[in-house]
């Protein structure tokens, strides 16, 4: 599946995997497993609201354009387009305070990172870092206060992890990686790093840019971070459990291939534990306040939104 950001092609998912349906299973780490969007189109990158209201993602359009959806979490109803659909606009990402969100668009003419200046359908935008200072943006996330934004941006074809105040202000780079995700309590990130081919899931201190800690380890590949809301466990995608792991992550071009599931692991690298098991691919993960992970899966071909309710270990405390 190709995803064009700008004049650059970024194969975000490609899959192996044999056609027609494939198998999506829960491990007894997760209850729950419900399906909230069933387009015959691909619909990814799913972000929720803090109140647990709204659930945004990106679709793509006719003519090779894209836009940022909204539905109900819980049901997949009140469908709403809330950007337009003559440029493209992916990736998006919810303010913790609910108010806004940022995504990675064209439609200021370069490829971009924007925000929207409310939650409304068709908001102004203002432009948060451009295509000039960040090149190729993609993977936003928002602080837990609301006043910076991490993301991932493509410098000499490597991709580095960026972090700006939310006017643009401030922009640091962090060194290579993409794929970043606040801690809840904004001093750390988590993001990827490609060591000998192999895609895994990193720790920096945001404060000193230093500190940077490997939290997965093996021949495996490794993706899409995000924490649970009370910062105990980080959930993740991995090829890990596939009866043969090949090298599925290109540190070029983000491009994974075949059996990906769920897992999640302490800050430290301890507790691993798997959340699904089937021969689809679940990618994606964002753990909302609500208690639910959100992610994308090909378990009926295309991409659909989907959710699953961790238990026991992984619950909320």
């Amino acid at each position: 599946m190709n995803r064009s950001v700008g004049s650059l092609t970024v194969l975000l998912a490609t899959f192996g995997c044999a056609s027609g349906q494939k198998v999506l299973n829960l491990t007894s780490a997760g209850q729950g497993l419900t399906r909230i969007t069933s387009d015959k189109i691909d619909e990814l990158g799913p972000t929720v609201s803090a109140d647990g209201h709204s659930l945004l993602f990106d679709t793509r359009l006719a003519g090779d354009n894209s836009a940022i959806i909204g539905v109900d979490p819980s049901s997949g109803a009140r469908r709403t387009v809330y950007t337009p659909t003559t440029s493209r606009s992916e990736q998006p990402a919810y303010a913790k305070q609910g108010t806004f969100f940022v995504y990675s668009s064209n439609s200021p003419g370069t490829w971009s990172l924007v925000r929207s200046l409310s939650n409304s359908p068709n908001a102004a935008i203002s432009i948060v870092v451009s295509g000039e200072n960040a090149p190729f943006v993609s993977n936003p996330d928002i602080s837990p206060t609301g006043d910076r934004v991490a993301f991932a941006t493509l410098i000499r074809r490597t991709w580095n992890i960026g972090v700006a105040n939310i006017d643009g202000s401030n922009f640091t780079l962090f060194g290579e990686g993409s794929h970043p995700a606040w801690s809840p309590d904004g001093k750390r990130l988590a993001f990827v790093r490609v060591v000998n081919d192999r895609a895994h899931i990193f720790i920096i201190d945001v404060s000193t840019g230093s500190s940077v800690v490997q939290v997965t380890q093996g021949e495996n590949d490794n993706s899409d971070p995000d924490w649970s809301p009370d910062g105990r466990y980080i959930v993740f995608t991995s090829n890990r459990s596939a009866h043969k792991a090949p090298k599925a992550f290109d540190v070029k071009t983000l491009n994974v291939r075949g059996e990906f599931n769920l897992f999640a692991i302490q800050p430290d690298g301890t507790g691993l534990i798997q959340l699904t098991n089937g021969s689809s691919a679940s990618l994606q993960p964002t753990w909302a306040n609500d208690g639910y992970i959100y992610f994308a899966s090909n378990q009926v071909g295309n991409f659909d939104i989907w959710r699953l309710r961790p238990t026991g270990e992984l619950a909320s405390k």
